[in-house]
């Protein structure tokens, strides 16, 4: 079983657990290429869903007799869930591959399993895959979000609904202030099976967010128009938080920059966000288009193909991320 837990560039969380078949080299071989996969593919901006399409044909790939790397091991039947939150929308995008459902916990304490289309685990034959869905849902501000294995749940004794139940049942118990890796192991003890026949693995995410006065979105209608609009509404909250000068004059450029080419290049509506994150500035403009913005030379004599140059120069980083509707660049800059 693995678990893993960590920050996406821009500014959402990405929570992961799976559950490798069987024990012993093989699978701990599979388990850690999955895992780092994982991350790597959801850092660059892939759903949820198109994480565990990528997944699904690794499983197959390392089944293959020809060109597996785990000889004598087969890895069909792996399962895996994935969930991405964003802290501004406090909204959670999960899919899972044949995983038992999540546990979410409201903040008035209700607990239970999300309702999720039942999948077939990793490596199916490639007549029966379906394709991945991504069940979508708001986790207001102070709710909790159990993702396990099987392991915990599953006893010979007692009916694996009923396991469930009794997970839900303790993670509700989870006071908002305790300390979650402490609560984790409480949890983890009061439910275990008392015959531990497999691996057991438990993740408990606090759904927390950005405070309101830390964000800010406005959508504009895809016009010329539309950069002057979106500095002048940018402006006026960057002189609210009292940024300096400097950091304006660049968030300014940048904005006007992502906006001018969401219209150029994509259409709209466009989505401008920002978010004040610590020492930074996120700044995010989505749009409908589903083209990669790429970083490429630009001649001397070229009429256009500066602007990712200047977004480049000006952040710390800054990336792509596909959506439902189209995509949002994203950009940092220090505050």
């Amino acid at each position: 079983d693995w678990v893993n837990s960590f920050p996406l560039p821009d500014g959402r969380t990405a929570l992961v657990v799976g559950d490798v078949v069987g024990h012993g080299l093989g699978a701990a071989a599979t388990m850690g290429q999955l895992s780092m996969e994982a991350r790597a593919l959801l850092s660059a901006g892939l759903a949820p869903d198109e994480v565990l399409e990528h997944l699904d044909e690794t499983v197959t790939l390392l089944d293959d007799a020809e060109t597996g790397l785990a000889a004598g091991y087969s890895a069909l039947g792996s399962t895996c869930c994935i969930a991405v939150y964003d802290p501004v929308s406090h909204r959670v995008a999960l899919s899972s591959a044949g995983h038992l459902p999540p546990i979410l916990v409201s903040p008035d304490g209700r607990a239970g399993p999300l309702a999720l289309h039942p999948h077939p685990g990793l490596g199916a034959e490639f007549a029966l895959r379906e394709p991945f869905g991504v069940h979508t849902f708001v986790a207001p501000p102070g709710s909790l979000l159990a993702l396990y294995t099987d392991g915990l749940v599953e006893d010979p004794a007692v009916p694996i609904d009923e396991g469930i139940g009794r997970l839900a049942d303790a993670v509700a118990s989870v006071h908002p202030w305790d300390p979650l890796q402490q609560a984790a192991r409480r949890v983890v003890s009061e439910v275990m099976p008392a015959r531990q026949r497999d691996d057991v693995t438990l993740l408990l995410a606090r759904m927390i967010g950005y405070r309101k006065e830390d964000t800010a979105t406005w959508r504009l209608p895809a016009r010329d128009d539309a950069a002057v609009r979106a500095r002048a509404l940018v402006s006026a909250l960057l002189r609210q938080w009292r940024t300096r000068d400097g950091t304006r004059d660049s968030v300014l450029l940048l904005v006007s920059e992502l906006v001018t080419n969401a219209v150029r290049h994509a259409g709209g509506p466009i989505t401008v966000r920002l978010i004040r994150d610590g020492p930074g500035l996120l700044c995010e403009v989505g749009d409908t288009g589903n083209g990669r913005p790429r970083l490429g030379r630009a001649g001397l004599l070229d009429d256009g193909g500066r602007g990712l140059h200047v977004v480049h120069r000006l952040t710390t980083r800054w990336g792509v991320r596909w959506t439902e509707t189209g995509k949002v660049v994203w950009a940092e800059v220090v505050r």
